[in-house]
């Protein structure tokens, strides 16, 4: 299977402070990013919207994360995204701050 066809890149703001996880042997940082967004309504006004989008992201990137971002951060995200019952995540992520 290709690895370039599941590619997501999205820019927001850190929801909460990043959260270690994991088993202890491999380091795991998860968090949430808000992503803005314009709506248009049927009278052809627009109003905002947000969408909330979970990441996480292993190993090297895990220990930036929980080094560097912090709530309200700007990031931007490099990764292949996965979902679950109706939940977007992004997994193996890359991580621009």
């Amino acid at each position: 299977m290709a690895s370039d066809i599941n590619v997501t890149v999205f820019t927001g703001r850190v929801v909460a402070n990043p959260e270690a996880r994991g088993n202890g042997k491999t380091p795991v940082a998860s968090f949430a990013v808000a992503i803005n967004r314009s709506v248009r309504q049927p009278d052809g006004s627009w109003t905002d919207g947000v969408d909330f989008v979970d990441v996480s992201c292993s190993s090297g990137v895990a220990t930036l994360v929980l080094k560097k971002l912090h709530k309200a951060d700007n990031v931007t995200i490099h990764g292949r995204r996965r979902s679950q019952l109706g939940r977007s995540r992004v997994r193996s992520a890359r991580v621009s701050a």
